[in-house]
């Protein structure tokens, strides 16, 4: 083969793994799966925001029916890195305040029902996850 096409060749291919490897990470990251699952224990929940990863966790628990707790720490000392915790289920259950990068807050949440919500940081809708009242 002439050294043209084979250079036209080598791209394609390399093209075509490196889009080969983009659809694995996002289908990795697209939470296309069943959704985390967990279970309460206890009224004061922790989680973190931790750079360039997002929360350090994909689940958060309450019990339903009682008042709790969320310690957020926000580890992300990046110039972006402003985060809240807002739970939802198309409507606000709860939003909570922004944490500057680099501190920490505890939220003070209200009783909620039972269900399956979804919580996000309102900056970065990205960083998401599942939120379980039982």
């Amino acid at each position: 083969m002439e050294p043209m096409l084979m250079g036209r060749i080598h791209s394609a291919c390399a093209i075509a793994a490196m889009a080969a490897l983009l659809m694995l990470g996002l289908a990795a990251c697209s939470g296309g799966g069943p959704a985390p699952t967990c279970t309460p224990s206890g009224t004061q929940l922790h989680i973190a925001a931790e750079p360039g990863v997002g929360f350090n966790k994909a689940c958060l628990a309450a019990p339903a029916n009682q008042a709790f707790t969320i310690e957020f720490e926000n580890h992300d000392t990046s110039v972006q890195g402003n985060h809240n915790i807002h739970i939802f289920d198309g409507g606000d259950l709860f939003h909570g305040e922004i944490a500057r990068h680099g501190t920490s807050i505890t939220y003070e949440v209200g009783p909620l029902q039972a269900g399956t919500f979804r919580f996000q940081c309102d900056v970065h809708p990205v960083m998401n996850g599942t939120f379980i009242v039982k």
